[in-house]
Protein backbone atom coordinates (compact mmCIF):
# COMPACT_ATOMS: atom_id res chain seq x y z
CA UNK A 1 0.00 0.00 0.00
CA UNK A 2 1.04 3.27 -0.97
CA UNK A 3 0.30 7.02 0.27
CA UNK A 4 -2.01 7.38 -2.58
CA UNK A 5 -3.60 4.26 -1.59
CA UNK A 6 -5.09 5.68 2.18
CA UNK A 7 -7.62 3.56 4.38
CA UNK A 8 -8.62 4.95 7.60
CA UNK A 9 -11.52 6.12 9.65
CA UNK A 10 -11.46 10.00 9.91
CA UNK A 11 -13.05 11.98 7.47
CA UNK A 12 -10.76 13.06 4.92
CA UNK A 13 -9.14 16.41 4.65
CA UNK A 14 -9.36 18.01 1.07
CA UNK A 15 -5.81 19.40 1.34
CA UNK A 16 -4.50 15.84 2.35
CA UNK A 17 -6.35 14.47 -1.43
CA UNK A 18 -4.71 17.21 -3.37
CA UNK A 19 -1.14 17.11 -2.21
CA UNK A 20 -1.50 13.30 -2.97
CA UNK A 21 -2.73 13.60 -5.93
CA UNK A 22 -0.19 15.75 -7.14
CA UNK A 23 2.85 14.10 -5.58
CA UNK A 24 1.71 10.22 -6.43
CA UNK A 25 -0.89 11.04 -9.33
CA UNK A 26 -3.85 9.47 -7.63
CA UNK A 27 -5.72 8.94 -4.36
CA UNK A 28 -7.90 6.01 -3.30
CA UNK A 29 -9.80 6.79 -0.21
CA UNK A 30 -11.05 4.71 2.51
CA UNK A 31 -14.77 3.34 2.21
CA UNK A 32 -17.56 5.14 4.19
CA UNK A 33 -16.93 8.24 2.41
CA UNK A 34 -20.57 10.03 2.25
CA UNK A 35 -20.50 11.57 -1.84
CA UNK A 36 -21.62 14.94 0.17
CA UNK A 37 -17.73 14.93 1.71
CA UNK A 38 -16.83 13.62 -2.13
CA UNK A 39 -18.02 16.16 -3.89
CA UNK A 40 -16.55 18.81 -0.90
CA UNK A 41 -13.15 17.62 -1.51
CA UNK A 42 -13.93 17.55 -5.49
CA UNK A 43 -14.48 21.57 -5.17
CA UNK A 44 -11.31 21.97 -2.98
CA UNK A 45 -9.54 20.94 -6.46
CA UNK A 46 -11.53 23.75 -8.35
CA UNK A 47 -14.62 23.87 -10.35
CA UNK A 48 -16.75 20.52 -11.56
CA UNK A 49 -17.50 20.78 -15.04
CA UNK A 50 -19.28 18.25 -15.77
CA UNK A 51 -20.77 15.02 -14.41
CA UNK A 52 -21.73 11.83 -15.05
CA UNK A 53 -23.40 8.24 -13.56
CA UNK A 54 -21.12 5.00 -14.82
CA UNK A 55 -23.84 2.36 -14.96
CA UNK A 56 -24.69 0.14 -17.75
CA UNK A 57 -27.72 1.51 -20.13
CA UNK A 58 -29.20 4.31 -21.44
CA UNK A 59 -30.98 5.97 -24.92
CA UNK A 60 -27.29 6.25 -26.25
CA UNK A 61 -25.11 4.60 -24.08
CA UNK A 62 -21.54 5.42 -24.99
CA UNK A 63 -18.52 3.40 -24.07
CA UNK A 64 -18.62 3.33 -20.41
CA UNK A 65 -22.27 2.35 -20.12
CA UNK A 66 -21.51 -0.65 -22.65
CA UNK A 67 -20.33 -3.78 -20.85
CA UNK A 68 -16.99 -4.60 -23.31
CA UNK A 69 -13.64 -3.76 -21.77
CA UNK A 70 -12.53 -0.57 -22.35
CA UNK A 71 -9.01 0.20 -23.49
CA UNK A 72 -6.94 2.83 -21.26
CA UNK A 73 -7.16 6.39 -22.00
CA UNK A 74 -7.31 9.66 -20.27
CA UNK A 75 -10.23 11.67 -20.33
CA UNK A 76 -11.56 15.18 -21.99
CA UNK A 77 -8.09 17.32 -22.09
CA UNK A 78 -10.55 20.08 -19.95
CA UNK A 79 -10.31 17.83 -17.19
CA UNK A 80 -7.26 17.81 -14.90
CA UNK A 81 -8.46 15.71 -12.06
CA UNK A 82 -10.93 13.16 -12.23
CA UNK A 83 -12.93 11.68 -9.89
CA UNK A 84 -14.69 8.19 -9.13
CA UNK A 85 -17.51 7.74 -6.16
CA UNK A 86 -18.84 3.95 -5.73
CA UNK A 87 -22.69 3.81 -5.34
CA UNK A 88 -22.91 0.16 -6.38
CA UNK A 89 -20.49 -2.81 -6.76
CA UNK A 90 -20.30 -5.58 -9.11
CA UNK A 91 -19.72 -8.61 -7.71
CA UNK A 92 -18.61 -10.19 -11.01
CA UNK A 93 -15.42 -7.75 -11.86
CA UNK A 94 -15.65 -4.07 -13.17
CA UNK A 95 -12.66 -2.88 -11.28
CA UNK A 96 -10.99 -0.17 -12.34
CA UNK A 97 -7.41 -0.01 -13.90
CA UNK A 98 -5.08 2.43 -14.09
CA UNK A 99 -1.57 3.27 -15.50
CA UNK A 100 0.84 5.60 -14.23
CA UNK A 101 2.45 7.58 -17.33
CA UNK A 102 4.83 9.45 -15.05
CA UNK A 103 7.52 6.38 -15.75
CA UNK A 104 7.02 6.07 -19.73
CA UNK A 105 7.75 10.42 -19.46
CA UNK A 106 10.85 9.55 -17.86
CA UNK A 107 12.33 7.15 -20.32
CA UNK A 108 11.38 9.58 -23.39
CA UNK A 109 14.21 12.25 -24.04
CA UNK A 110 13.67 15.92 -24.20
CA UNK A 111 13.66 15.35 -27.87
CA UNK A 112 11.10 12.53 -28.09
CA UNK A 113 8.64 14.77 -26.26
CA UNK A 114 9.14 17.02 -28.04
CA UNK A 115 8.42 15.34 -31.23
CA UNK A 116 5.30 13.44 -28.87
CA UNK A 117 4.07 16.93 -29.12
CA UNK A 118 3.68 17.08 -32.24
CA UNK A 119 1.41 14.30 -32.97
CA UNK A 120 -2.35 15.24 -32.88
CA UNK A 121 -5.31 13.66 -30.96
CA UNK A 122 -8.93 14.72 -32.54
CA UNK A 123 -11.32 15.94 -30.09
CA UNK A 124 -14.15 13.81 -29.79
CA UNK A 125 -16.36 15.46 -27.01
CA UNK A 126 -19.76 16.51 -28.12
CA UNK A 127 -19.61 19.99 -26.17
CA UNK A 128 -16.30 21.25 -27.67
CA UNK A 129 -15.24 22.42 -30.84
CA UNK A 130 -13.94 19.78 -32.79
CA UNK A 131 -10.03 20.87 -32.99
CA UNK A 132 -7.05 18.70 -32.22
CA UNK A 133 -5.22 17.72 -28.68
CA UNK A 134 -1.47 17.54 -28.46
CA UNK A 135 -0.63 14.09 -27.10
CA UNK A 136 2.02 15.50 -24.76
CA UNK A 137 2.40 18.87 -23.67
CA UNK A 138 5.93 20.02 -21.89
CA UNK A 139 5.96 22.91 -19.30
CA UNK A 140 9.15 23.27 -17.52
CA UNK A 141 9.55 19.63 -16.09
CA UNK A 142 5.74 19.00 -15.88
CA UNK A 143 4.89 16.62 -18.71
CA UNK A 144 1.06 16.02 -19.68
CA UNK A 145 -1.04 13.64 -21.68
CA UNK A 146 -3.87 13.49 -23.62
CA UNK A 147 -3.96 9.85 -25.20
CA UNK A 148 -7.50 8.07 -26.77
CA UNK A 149 -6.29 5.34 -28.34
CA UNK A 150 -8.65 4.46 -30.61
CA UNK A 151 -9.26 7.82 -31.95
CA UNK A 152 -7.23 8.49 -35.05
CA UNK A 153 -4.10 10.04 -34.12
CA UNK A 154 -2.51 12.81 -36.40
CA UNK A 155 1.13 12.04 -36.91
CA UNK A 156 3.18 14.77 -38.86
CA UNK A 157 6.07 13.25 -39.97
CA UNK A 158 8.34 9.89 -39.44
CA UNK A 159 10.16 11.34 -36.04
CA UNK A 160 6.97 12.32 -34.33
CA UNK A 161 6.23 8.59 -35.44
CA UNK A 162 9.10 7.49 -33.90
CA UNK A 163 7.98 8.89 -30.39
CA UNK A 164 4.44 7.62 -30.44
CA UNK A 165 5.81 4.06 -31.08
CA UNK A 166 8.25 4.79 -27.87
CA UNK A 167 5.44 5.93 -26.17
CA UNK A 168 3.06 3.32 -27.00
CA UNK A 169 6.23 0.62 -26.58
CA UNK A 170 5.98 2.03 -22.81
CA UNK A 171 1.92 1.81 -22.53
CA UNK A 172 1.93 -1.89 -23.73
CA UNK A 173 4.79 -2.62 -20.95
CA UNK A 174 3.45 -1.07 -18.51
CA UNK A 175 0.36 -3.13 -19.27
CA UNK A 176 1.74 -6.24 -19.17
CA UNK A 177 3.28 -5.17 -15.97
CA UNK A 178 2.26 -2.35 -13.80
CA UNK A 179 -1.45 -1.38 -13.78
CA UNK A 180 -2.89 -0.58 -10.55
CA UNK A 181 -6.44 -2.39 -9.92
CA UNK A 182 -9.00 -0.86 -7.65
CA UNK A 183 -11.82 -2.72 -6.87
CA UNK A 184 -13.74 0.19 -5.51
CA UNK A 185 -16.86 -1.16 -2.59
CA UNK A 186 -20.03 1.41 -1.92
CA UNK A 187 -18.24 4.83 -0.04
CA UNK A 188 -14.67 4.68 -1.72
CA UNK A 189 -13.39 6.89 -4.25
CA UNK A 190 -10.32 7.70 -6.01
CA UNK A 191 -9.13 11.60 -7.72
CA UNK A 192 -6.57 10.87 -10.11
CA UNK A 193 -4.56 13.68 -12.09
CA UNK A 194 -5.97 13.05 -15.39
CA UNK A 195 -3.12 14.58 -17.19
CA UNK A 196 -0.96 11.70 -15.74
CA UNK A 197 -2.70 8.54 -14.68
CA UNK A 198 -4.82 6.46 -17.55
CA UNK A 199 -7.77 3.99 -16.72
CA UNK A 200 -9.55 1.35 -18.26
CA UNK A 201 -11.92 -1.10 -17.08
CA UNK A 202 -12.23 -5.10 -17.95
CA UNK A 203 -15.31 -6.73 -19.55
CA UNK A 204 -18.15 -6.86 -17.09
CA UNK A 205 -21.93 -8.50 -16.91
CA UNK A 206 -24.29 -6.72 -19.79
CA UNK A 207 -26.67 -6.26 -16.89
CA UNK A 208 -24.19 -5.23 -14.00
CA UNK A 209 -25.33 -3.30 -11.49
CA UNK A 210 -22.24 -1.38 -11.26
CA UNK A 211 -22.79 2.35 -10.39
CA UNK A 212 -19.82 5.16 -9.99
CA UNK A 213 -20.66 8.93 -9.95
CA UNK A 214 -17.75 10.44 -12.15
CA UNK A 215 -16.53 14.54 -11.98
CA UNK A 216 -14.04 16.29 -14.07
CA UNK A 217 -12.66 18.98 -12.25
CA UNK A 218 -10.62 22.01 -13.57
CA UNK A 219 -8.67 24.44 -11.61
CA UNK A 220 -10.31 27.69 -13.65
CA UNK A 221 -13.62 28.59 -11.69
CA UNK A 222 -14.60 30.65 -14.34
CA UNK A 223 -15.69 28.47 -17.03
CA UNK A 224 -19.70 27.40 -17.63
CA UNK A 225 -20.67 24.06 -16.63
CA UNK A 226 -21.10 21.75 -19.18
CA UNK A 227 -24.45 20.50 -19.62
Amino acid sequence: MTSADVQHEQPLLAQEVIETVSREGYFRGPSKTTIDEFRSIAAAFGDVFYEADVRMGGERPRNYQLPSQIDFHTDHVSAEVAAWYCLERESDGGAMQFIDLAPIAEDLSRDELADLARVRVPDNAVWSEGGDIALCTVEGDQVSFHYVPWLDLKVPDDAARRALDRFEAGVRRAKAADIIEMDLTPGELVFVDNRRIMHGRAAIPADSRRHLKRLWIRSDRSGDKVV
